[in-house]
């Protein structure tokens, strides 16, 4: 096996796992493809073409590679997952709305105590009324 062909192996294995060292890929989505390969080997994106034959078992391994990581995005336990993370947001904005609601009636009260202490002021400067105080 060739020197290229090691670096191009080696940055596949290391896709696979998820675990990038070029900068472009870092803490990025990215599909497994020939030039997502070349770029984590220090290449061109170009750089594995269809006309050279060392390079055909290279590129059967990068489809079944991205074939595989697309089959385990869709596992059963991920689709749990999403419709789990579902539930959880329409709750939330469920609950953001009663919140919302709740605040309002919270200042119309403020503000309705505010107006009724007012007037209670307003009757104790006429003297009509006795002072309760408890």
């Amino acid at each position: 096996m060739s020197k290229m062909r090691e670096n191009y192996e080696l940055a596949l294995d290391r896709l696979i796992l998820n675990k990038p060292t070029h900068p472009e890929l870092i803490n990025k989505k990215y599909k497994i493809n020939k030039a997502t390969v070349a770029i984590e080997a220090g290449r061109d994106p170009s750089s594995i073409r269809n006309d050279n034959p060392e390079l055909e078992e290279l590129r059967d391994k990068i489809k079944k590679a991205e074939l595989a990581r697309r089959i385990a995005s869709n596992s059963p336990v991920q689709k749990d997952l999403k419709a789990s993370i579902t539930i959880k947001n329409d709750k939330y904005k469920e609950l953001c709305a009663l919140y919302e609601i709740a605040l309002g009636q919270v200042n119309s009260l403020i503000i309705e105590n505010k107006r009724l202490k007012d007037e209670l002021k307003y009757y104790r400067k006429k003297d009509n009324i006795l002072d309760f105080k408890y």
